[in-house]
């Protein structure tokens, strides 16, 4: 909770940059007097709220509190929970008036451009919205090719959390994950990431970070390339990541050590093989003993989660 959404402050950049203006706000921890005076005296055409399981009651206190005050804003929700409740939220969340399902840069472009042209919304692709009491959601919207078009948040503001990827290619029964962009994964490019590192070096300051994406081991060269950047760069910082053990191996964690990483999380889900075969994981066990050997031999300390 002390750090805002990746996902918001992605929105936010891509509306900075197409010239709206901006403010990013996280109000998860605000006493409710404070909450009610923002919604109070920061006037707003637009409202996005990141929809999280966690946040889901707060989500509603929220969006009816903006509603009381504003109520001819418009009034979206986005994110994980979001997605996979879109249509609930608007049946049971009066606050609200629409919800971005999945990836919803483009969605939220084309949002933005019919509001401000006054023009009908219903049927927008990856958007759900009220219709005759009920809801509904428009066309799904494909999940975007190149992650590499999207301005990359450290444009503006300073996180010391940052994915290098997004998606998952395994398909664990319990994961959420899958409903943003179904069973793939899109990769930065290194010089994307690099750049990114670079504006948060020079511009912001920062010193330490953590990669919080699934996917950063998992190509190898794009992860050496990355690491090589990083030395090239003379990007002096401290870094951690995670990655399924199959993915590691001994020159990569060479390289990530060499290249400033310290901690390595290694997802394990579970070291009994009937448990990883029932929520759809195929791993050895043993892979987990033999990365995390190799993990500690390179120097990094290991956390398994």
């Amino acid at each position: 909770f002390k750090l805002m959404p990746y996902e918001l402050m992605t929105l936010a950049a891509q509306a900075k940059t197409a010239g709206h203006e901006v403010f990013t706000l996280n109000v998860s921890d605000y006493p409710w007097q404070d909450m009610e005076a923002l919604a109070a005296n920061l006037t707003a055409d637009f409202w996005g709220l990141a929809g999280l399981t966690i946040n889901r009651r707060g989500l509603d206190a929220v969006s009816r509190l903006i509603r009381e005050h504003q109520p001819d804003a418009h009034i979206s929700s986005f994110g994980l929970h979001a997605t996979a409740f879109g249509q609930e939220l608007l049946l049971h969340y009066p606050g609200l008036d629409t919800v971005m399902v999945g990836e919803c840069e483009q969605t939220f472009r084309e949002l933005l451009a019919c509001l401000e042209n006054d023009e009908p919304y219903s049927n927008l692709a990856g958007l759900s919205w009220r219709e005759d009491g009920g809801a509904m959601t428009g066309p799904p919207r494909s999940p975007l090719e190149d992650i590499d078009d999207l301005i990359p948040p450290a444009s503006y503001f300073l996180t010391p959390a940052i994915p290098t990827s997004r998606g998952c290619p395994d398909g664990c029964t319990y994961c959420a994950d899958w409903t943003m962009r179904g069973q793939s994964m899109a990769l930065h490019s290194p010089e994307y990431v690099l750049d990114m590192l670079e504006t948060l070096a020079n511009r912001h300051g920062v010193s330490s970070l953590s990669f919080t994406d699934l996917g950063f081991t998992k190509d190898k060269e794009r992860a050496m390339a990355i690491c090589q950047g990083l030395e090239d760069r003379g990007l002096n910082m401290l870094w951690g990541c995670s990655s399924r053990a199959e993915w590691l191996d001994g020159e990569l964690l060479a390289g990530m050590r060499l290249a400033g990483c310290t901690t390595l999380d290694l997802r394990i889900e579970s070291g009994a093989p009937e448990v990883l075969e029932s929520i759809g994981l195929t791993h050895d066990p043993e892979q987990v003993v033999s990365a995390t050997a190799f993990a500690r031999e390179a120097g990094l300390h290991v956390r398994h989660i």
